[in-house]
C-alpha cells in the first residue's frame, strides 16, 4: 500500500510503501522505492507474530514536509527496533504505536516434554591437591555458595541459570600460604542451548552468559602463574609415563626390572629441578645433600660452580598436621605389575581387567583411620589370551600408597574384576588377602620415595594366589583363578611431637642442602624452595647472601657476601681490601710515596738561531754558561746527558723518558724568551712566539727503594672489575671483628703509570679557602656532616648511606690525581630481631661525565684554577656525538672551565668557559662559539646535574635546540626569518577545522579570496618575495656543505627586540621560520614555521634554484634526544630505476629530459613548470 509520496525540486520522486502483512504475521516498517510501482512481494519478508514485540515510535519525524497540507505533505517516523525501520504518513500525525514492532528474545519452547529441575544448596567447596608419599602440595581451592539451580526445556532448546557465590585461592609455595585468587563475588551464569539449522537435520549452538552482581577482582601474581604451569607440565608428564608403560608387555619375570623403570610413578626425572650453585664467598665452601639414606659433600672451591639436581619442593598434609598426633606411621608401597592364569568366562561379552585394592585397619588403631578408610584401583586393562592354557594375561605395573598407623596391624584386600561381563555389571573373578603389618616379615624397607625410580628388587616381588569368591571350591579350583604378581615395602616417618620441629624436618628431609666450611659442619640448611630473591643466611653467626636468580633458563644459587662493588666508569679498577691497623699515618698521607719512590729529572735545553733554528750549542744566557743538558735550577749543565748517580738500596724501575704530562708540545718542549722566565712548571708555553728563543723539556726516570718489600702491607686484592661490571667482596671483608678498609686504583701493566691506593677525602671547611668558607652556610650542595672532616679510608665494619669524594695519588712523576666518586647504598634484605641485614652496594664512578649531545664530535679540554689564579689543565680528549667523557683529573673543591673545539671551525668565543663551581653555583648556562670560516655565532646550551650530594657523580651536557638536516644530495642553503604573528594567525585560523565557526571567520575567508584572485598560482609559486613582506630576515646560512646546521632560535630573541620595539622579549617558536633554496639562488621558499612543524606531521615547501626550477621537499620534526629536535628535509619523491634498462623522465610540456639508469642512485626529480603535477 502506497502511503506517501516526497516530490521535491533537485532531486528524484521517492515513494513510501507499507506492506500489508498476512494474518498471523506483522510488517516490522515501510520501504521505498524511486518508481510508482509497487515492490514485488518476493523481496518483502514478514514474521510471525509470535517472533515480535510492540515497539515504541519516536516523538518527533525524523524528516517531515515543509508544509503540513495538500498532496506534497509526509512525513517520517523512527521505530525502536533492531532494524532501525521506519513508518510514513501522508500527513504530520504520530502512526499508531500497533504498528510498531520489534524482534523478540528467543522464545522458550513449550513443548509437552519440557523438563523443569531446581536445586539449592548452601556451599561447595572444590580442593586440588597433589599428594605423594603422604606429602601434600595444594595447589587450588573454590568455595561455591549460596547456590540455586534451575533449568527448563529439553536438551535441543534449555535453559539453565545458576546464581552462587564464589570465591577462589592459590597455594603459594614460597610462603607456604594460601592467596587469594578470585575474591568473593556474586554472579549469574545462564547456558542457553537452540536450533541453529533452518532445515533437518538440527544443530545444537550454546550461549553463555555471565554477568556479576557485585566487584569481580582477580589476582593475579608470579607465584599462581607459576603453581599453574608447573601443574600442567607435571599432568603431561604423568599422561606420558602411562601411555609409555601401557605399550609394555613383557612375557617374562626377567622383564620386570625394565617394567620397574617404566613405572606409572609421579616422580620423573625432569621434575628434579638443575641449579647452578657458584661460590663468590672468597673461601671454599662444603655442600652436603641427603640422597636415600647416605650424605654426599662436595667441596666447592671460591669462584667455581657445580650443578645440582634438586628434588620438588614438597609440603606437609594441612589436615593430618593439625590434628598435632604423636602416633608414628609409615606408608605401605604397593606395586602392582600383573595377573595370571585368569579364567576366561565366555559370556558374548568382552572382557577388561582391573584391580580393586582396600586397606583394612586393625581395631587397635585411633578413629581416625576408621572414619576415612583408603582404598584405590588401577586402570582398566585388556587382557593378553594364553594360547596353550586358556586363560588370560593383564598387565597394570602401578603403584599404590597407603599410610598405616605403626602399631597397628594391617591387611590388605585386592580382589580382580572383569568389568566388562554380566552387561557392564561387572563379575569378581578372584580376590586375596595379605598381611602389610610392621611386623610383617614379607615387607622389606624402603630409603626413600626414590626407590620408586630405581630398577626392581626380584627379592620382593611375590605371586600370590587369587582365591573364588565360592567358599565350596577344592583345591584345584582355586588354583583356576589364576595368581596375582606385586611387590611390598614400606617407608617409616619418625614421630614428631612438636609441630614447628616436624615441619622444618619435612622441608629439609630429602629436599634440601647444607652448606659449610669444612666437611664436619657446622651446617646452615637450606630447602627446596628457592625463589628468585635475595635470602640472608649465616655461617660462624657471619652474614652471607644467598641470590636466586634465572641465567639461559637455569636457575642460579650464588653464594656471596653481603656487599657488592659496581663499577660505573669506563676504566678497569682494582680493588683490594687491607687491615685498617696496618695503614700507619705515613701511608694514608698523600706524600707517603716519596719516601719508597722517587724521580731523577735531567732537563735538555736548547736555542733559536734566526739563521740556523733551533740549535743544541750552549750560549751565555744572562752572564749564565749553559750546557745542552742541565739540572731544574741550571746549577750543573753540560754538553753531553749525564746520568745521576743511584743511591744504595735503589733500584731503576723506568728508563728515561720525556715527561710529557703538562701543558707542552707534542714532542715535551716549553717556551720561553730566556731561562729566567721559563720556571718550571709555574710559567711556561706550549707553542712558540716570535719573542721566544729558549725551549726546554723534562727527561724523567724513577726508582724504588729495595726495602719497600719488608714495608708491605698484608693487602688482599680482590679482583680487577671490568667497566660496567660487578664482583662480589670476599664474606671474610665483611665480618664483625675484621676491621678492613675498602680501597681501589685504576688497572694498570705498567708498573710506572700505576696510582697509590685511594683514599677518602673531606668536603668540609678545612679543605677550603678561608674567604671561601662563609658560603658554606647558605643553602647549597655542600654539606660538612654528610663527609669526614680529614683525609681517610673507607672502613667496612662502619658503613652508612652516602657518597664519599676518593682519589688516587700517582706513584711518580707529576701525573694528575685519579677523582673518583664513590656511593655507598643498602637494601634491607632481613630483619632479625628488630635488627636489619644490609645488602651494601659501592658504586665507582667518575666524579665528572661530559656528554656531548651536539651533531658533531668535540675535542674538549678541562682546566682548574689554582690558587695563584693560573689556568692548569687536567684532561684533554675527544668525545663523539653523542657520547660521554669520564672526567678523573678534576678536583670539583675547584673551579672547573671548559675548552671546546667542535667539528667544522667551532671554537669558543671566549678563551675558557666556567662550566662547575660548587661552592659559588654561578657557572654558566650557555656559553657562544664561533665558526671561524663563516664568522657565524651560536649559543650552546649547559646543563648541569649535580647529583643529590657533593661527592655524587656530576654531569655537564652540552645541547643545542634544533637541528637542521639535509636529507637528499641536492645543495641547499637555508635562511632563518621572523614571521609576522598577525600573518601567521590568520593563515593558521582558517586551515583549522572550526575556524568557520568563528564570527570573524566570514571576513578572513573573504581576505583569503581577495589574495587568491590578486595572485595567481604562478606568483604563489614563484615569487617567496610575497610573504617576505611580512618577516624579517635573521640570519643567512649558505654553507652547503654541512651535514647537519646547528640551531639555536633564543640567539635571535635581542636581535628582534632591537628591531621591533612592540614586542617583548620572551620567546615564541611560532615567529623563527626557516626557508630553504638550492646552492647560492636568492629566491628562497616561503618560510616554515617551527610551531607549525610542532604541530604537524609534516610540511611540504618547494626549493628553488638560480635557473627557475625547483624540487619538492617534506619537511618534519623529529627528535634527536631529549633536549634536541632534527628538522629534516626529505625528498618528497625518489625515483628508483629497477627495470634493468634506462629510462627518460620528462615533465609534462616540457622539452627538457633527464636520464635514470639501472646504476644510478635514487634521484631527485627537478621539475621546471610552474605548476609541477604531471611528469
Amino acid at each position: 500500500m502506497k502511503v506517501a509520496q516526497i516530490d521535491k525540486k533537485g532531486i528524484d520522486d521517492v515513494f513510501l510503501w507499507y506492506p500489508v502483512a498476512p494474518p498471523g504475521y506483522a510488517s516490522l516498517g515501510c520501504v521505498v522505492t524511486k518508481t510508482d510501482e509497487m515492490p514485488s512481494k518476493d523481496s518483502i519478508c514478514c514474521p510471525k507474530l509470535g517472533l515480535v514485540n510492540q515497539a515504541n515510535i519516536s516523538e518527533d519525524p525524523i524528516s517531515r514536509s515543509s508544509s503540513s497540507k495538500g498532496p506534497n505533505c509526509w512525513s517520517i517516523w523512527k521505530v525502536g527496533n533492531q532494524g532501525c525501520t521506519f513508518l510514513a504518513r501522508p500527513d504530520l500525525k504520530k502512526p499508531s504505536a500497533r504498528l510498531a514492532y520489534s524482534i523478540a528474545d528467543h522464545a522458550k519452547p513449550k513443548a509437552p516434554d519440557n523438563v523443569t529441575a531446581e536445586l539449592k544448596l548452601g556451599s561447595l567447596s572444590i580442593s586440588i591437591l597433589d599428594s605423594s608419599c603422604g606429602m601434600v602440595t595444594p595447589i587450588f581451592d573454590t568455595t561455591i555458595s549460596s547456590i540455586n539451580l534451575a533449568t527448563h526445556g529439553r536438551f535441543e532448546t534449555i535453559n539453565v541459570v545458576l546464581i552462587c557465590s564464589i570465591a577462589a585461592s592459590t597455594f603459594n609455595r614460597h610462603l607456604e600460604a594460601w592467596e587469594p585468587l578470585v575474591e568473593p563475588f556474586d554472579g549469574i551464569f545462564k547456558l542457553e542451548t537452540y536450533d541453529t539449522s533452518e532445515h533437518p537435520p538440527s544443530k545444537v549452538g550454546k550461549r553463555i552468559r555471565v554477568s556479576a552482581t557485585s566487584p569481580l577482582n582477580v589476582n593475579l601474581s608470579s607465584a599462581n602463574l607459576d603453581l599453574l604451569i608447573e601443574t600442567l607440565i607435571s599432568w603431561r608428564r604423568q599422561i606420558d609415563l602411562e601411555n609409555r608403560s601401557s605399550i609394555r608387555n613383557e612375557d617374562s619375570l626377567e622383564n620386570l626390572k625394565i617394567a620397574d623403570n617404566l613405572s606409572s610413578s609421579a616422580l620423573d626425572e625432569d621434575d628434579f629441578q638443575r641449579v647452578v650453585f657458584e661460590n663468590k664467598l672468597g673461601c671454599d665452601v662444603y655442600l652436603k645433600k641427603q640422597e636415600d639414606t647416605e650424605n654426599t659433600i662436595q667441596l666447592l672451591q671460591h669462584d667455581n660452580q657445580i650443578s645440582l639436581l634438586m628434588p620438588p619442593a614438597r609440603f606437609s598434609d594441612k589436615l593430618n598436621v593439625l590434628s598435632n598426633s604423636t602416633e608414628a606411621r609409615y606408608y605401605i608401597v604397593i606395586q602392582i605389575f600383573e595377573s595370571k592364569g585368569l579364567p576366561i568366562v565366555d559370556d558374548g561379552n568382552d572382557h577388561s581387567y582391573f584391580c580393586a585394592l582396600r586397606l583394612l585397619i586393625g581395631s587397635q588403631t585411633s578413629d581416625q583411620y576408621k572414619v576415612f578408610p583408603q582404598s584405590a584401583r588401577t586402570r582398566c586393562v585388556n587382557p593378553v589370551e594364553t594360547a596353550e592354557l586358556q586363560t588370560h594375561h593383564a598387565k597394570w605395573n602401578e603403584h599404590f600408597i597407603f599410610e598405616v598407623p605403626e602399631q597397628a596391624s594391617a591387611n590388605l584386600e585386592i580382589e580382580v574384576t572383569n568389568l566388562a561381563s554380566k552387561a557392564g555389571k561387572g563379575e569378581v573373578l578372584g580376590s586375596l588377602s595379605i598381611p602389610i603389618g610392621r611386623g610383617t616379615t614379607t615387607l622389606k624397607r624402603a630409603a626413600s620415595i626414590r626407590i620408586l625410580q630405581q630398577a626392581a628388587d626380584v627379592k620382593r616381588v611375590m605371586t600370590c594366589p587369587l582365591t573364588g569368591k565360592a567358599t565350596g571350591l577344592d583345591e584345584g579350583d582355586r588354583k583356576g583363578c589364576g595368581a596375582l604378581v606385586l611387590s611390598c615395602c614400606y617407608i617409616e616417618r619418625s614421630t614428631q611431637t612438636d609441630f614447628q620441629s616436624w615441619k622444618d624436618s619435612i622441608s629439609n628431609a630429602e629436599t634440601g642442602f647444607w652448606v659449610g666450611l669444612t666437611p664436619d659442619g657446622p651446617w646452615e640448611s637450606f630447602t627446596a624452595v628457592l625463589p628468585l630473591s635475595i635470602i640472608p643466611k649465616s655461617l660462624n653467626s657471619n652474614h652471607f647472601a644467598f641470590e636466586i636468580t634465572m641465567k639461559n633458563g637455569k636457575k642460579h644459587a650464588t653464594l656471596r657476601s653481603l656487599a657488592v662493588i659496581a663499577n660505573d666508569s669506563d676504566i678497569k679498577l682494582e680493588v683490594s681490601v687491607c687491615p685498617i691497623n696496618k695503614l700507619n699515618s705515613s701511608m694514608i698521607n698523600d706524600k707517603s710515596t716519596s719516601s719508597t719512590n722517587n724521580v731523577d729529572e735531567v732537563f735538555e735545553n736548547q736555542w733559536y738561531q734566526p739563521t740556523s733554528g733551533w740549535t743544541s750549542n750552549h750560549s751565555s744566557d744572562h752572564g749564565i754558561e749553559l750546557g745542552q743538558w742541565s739540572t731544574k735550577d741550571c746549577s750543573y749543565s753540560s754538553k753531553a746527558f749525564f746520568e745521576p748517580r743511584l743511591p744504595p738500596d735503589w733500584k731503576w724501575t723506568s728508563p728515561w723518558k720525556i715527561e710529557k704530562s703538562t701543558s707542552v708540545d707534542c714532542d715535551g718542549w716549553a717556551y720561553a724568551a730566556d731561562i729566567q722566565n721559563l720556571n718550571w712548571p709555574s710559567s711556561w708555553r706550549s707553542s712558540k712566539s716570535p719573542h721566544d728563543y729558549v725551549r726546554r723539556r723534562r727527561w724523567v726516570r724513577t726508582r724504588q727503594l729495595l726495602q719497600e718489600q719488608s714495608v708491605e702491607i698484608a693487602r688482599n686484592v680482590v679482583a680487577i672489575v671490568d667497566p660496567y661490571s660487578s664482583t662480589a667482596l670476599p664474606w671474610t671483608a665483611m665480618i664483625k671483628d675484621m676491621d678492613l678498609c675498602l680501597q681501589v686504583r685504576p688497572f694498570s701493566v705498567k708498573s710506572d703509570e700505576s696510582y697509590n691506593w685511594s683514599q677518602v677525602l673531606s668536603l668540609g671547611c678545612d679543605s677550603l679557602p678561608k674567604q671561601q668558607q662563609s658560603s658554606l652556610s647558605r643553602q647549597s650542595t655542600m654539606k660538612q656532616s654528610s663527609v669526614p672532616s680529614r683525609n681517610s679510608v673507607l672502613r667496612l665494619a662502619d658503613l652508612e648511606k652516602k657518597d664519599v669524594l676518593s682519589y688516587c695519588s700517582p706513584l711518580v712523576g707529576i701525573k694528575q690525581y685519579f677523582w673518583l666518586s664513590v656511593g655507598v647504598d643498602a637494601s634491607i634484605v632481613h630483619t632479625d630481631l628488630n635488627m636489619p641485614v644490609y645488602d651494601w652496594k659501592f658504586s665507582f664512578n667518575s666524579i665528572l661525565r661530559l656528554e656531548n649531545k651536539l651533531p658533531y664530535e668535540a675535542e674538549y679540554s678541562i682546566w682548574e684554577k689554582s690558587a695563584e689564579g693560573n689556568m692548569v689543565e687536567r684532561q684533554h680528549g675527544i668525545v663523539s656525538s653523542g657520547g660521554s667523557a669520564f672526567i678523573y683529573s678534576a678536583d670539583i673543591r675547584k673551579s672547573i672551565y671548559l675548552t671546546l673545539f667542535v667539528q667544522n671551525d667551532w671554537i669558543l668565543e671566549k678563551d675558557a668557559e666556567l662550566i662547575m663551581d660548587l661552592l659559588s653555583l654561578e657557572h654558566v648556562s650557555s656559553f657562544w662559539m664561533v665558526q671561524k670560516r663563516t664568522q657565524r655565532k651560536l649559543r650552546v646550551s649547559v646543563e648541569h646535574d649535580l647529583g643529590a650530594s657533593d661527592a655524587a657523580p656530576k654531569t655537564i651536557r652540552l645541547f643545542v635546540p634544533y637541528w637542521i638536516k639535509n636529507n637528499s644530495s641536492i645543495p641547499l642553503a637555508y635562511r632563518i626569518v621572523e614571521i609576522e604573528q598577525a600573518v601567521n594567525a590568520d593563515a593558521d585560523s582558517l586551515s583549522r577545522p572550526d575556524s568557520l565557526s568563528r564570527p570573524d571567520s566570514l571576513s578572513r575567508v573573504a581576505k583569503s579570496s581577495k589574495f587568491s584572485l590578486r595572485y595567481s598560482s604562478k606568483s604563489l609559486v614563484r615569487r617567496g618575495s610575497v610573504s617576505q613582506k611580512s618577516t624579517q630576515i635573521l640570519e643567512v646560512i649558505e654553507d652547503c656543505a654541512m651535514n647537519y646546521i646547528m640551531l639555536s632560535p633564543q640567539d635571535y630573541v635581542n636581535s628582534s627586540t632591537n628591531t621591533r620595539e612592540s614586542r617583548d622579549n620572551t620567546f615564541r617558536p611560532a615567529q623563527v621560520a626557516i626557508c630553504v633554496a638550492v646552492g647560492r639562488c636568492k629566491q628562497y621558499s616561503i618560510g616554515v614555521s617551527l610551531f607549525e612543524l610542532e604541530n604537524k606531521e609534516n610540511v611540504d615547501v618547494k626549493a628553488f634554484g638560480s635557473d627557475g626550477s625547483y624540487y619538492w621537499f617534506s619537511v618534519q620534526l623529529k627528535m634527536a634526544s631529549d633536549r634536541t629536535k632534527v628538522v629534516n628535509f626529505l625528498p618528497r619523491a625518489l625515483f628508483i630505476n629497477r627495470t634493468g634498462r634506462s629510462i627518460i623522465l620528462s615533465e609534462y610540456h616540457s622539452e627538457v629530459e633527464e636520464h635514470l639508469h639501472p646504476t644510478d642512485p635514487p634521484k631527485v626529480f627537478q621539475w621546471r613548470s610552474e605548476f609541477g603535477n604531471e611528469f
